[in-house]
């Protein structure tokens, strides 16, 4: 079964125990690939695969038993999701944090990793240039900023506070894998959207 939104369109989606919420904003399509749930001897164990086709997605997730799988594929990437409350900008990469604190974990295809943690209020935003080549350089052009008034309030009216939080009240990781190149040896040049996006609790 496929979801679509127009232009001006946005829905909510309750999962039950395969969610349990979703969002949708306008001009998305999104495809349920599997909704399926079975009793264990710790509980009921799901296994959620979505594919967004297009578009952006809000979603919060209840913490998941072990071996319960939730999955949103994406045009460039992936997201594993372990029950956190979330958002995140696929066509860019954005992570946003309203509550909480986020460590994410940028990877470049170059071979350069970096983590960082991001706080209640902040946003992390990832560079398309980086004047340098090295993990230590990349770390510092990766600095979480706050999250302006103008953004929280354009989030807001998204529907961002509606359908969930990048992370409540708790503590969450992002891993996000970007290709990228290396210019003239001294510049890194980050491709986005992100190829690959993690989210655990």
């Amino acid at each position: 079964q496929t979801i679509k939104t127009g232009l001006d369109g946005s829905v909510g989606l309750f999962l039950a125990e395969n969610g349990p919420s979703l969002g949708l904003k306008e001009n998305s399509v999104l495809g349920l690939d599997r909704l399926t749930t079975q009793q264990s001897a710790l509980g009921t164990l799901i296994d959620t695969r979505l594919d967004l086709k297009q578009g952006k997605l809000f979603g919060a997730v209840d913490k998941l038993l072990p071996g319960s799988h939730y999955e949103v594929k994406m045009p460039n990437g992936l997201a594993t999701v372990r029950g956190t409350q979330f958002y995140i900008d696929a066509s860019t990469g954005i992570v946003y944090v309203t509550s909480g604190t986020v460590i994410v974990t940028v990877t470049l295809s170059t071979g350069q990793t970096v983590p960082v943690t991001v706080h209640q209020g902040n946003q992390l935003v990832v560079p398309t240039t980086v004047k340098g080549t090295t993990s230590a350089t990349l770390s510092a052009a990766l600095t979480p900023t706050l999250m302006s008034p103008g953004t929280i309030a354009g989030l807001s009216k998204s529907g961002f506070n509606r359908y969930g939080t990048a992370n409540s009240g708790g503590n969450g990781s992002v891993t996000e894998t970007f290709q990228a190149t290396i210019n003239g040896g001294s510049n890194t040049k980050i491709i986005d959207p992100p190829v690959i996006s993690n989210v655990s609790p």
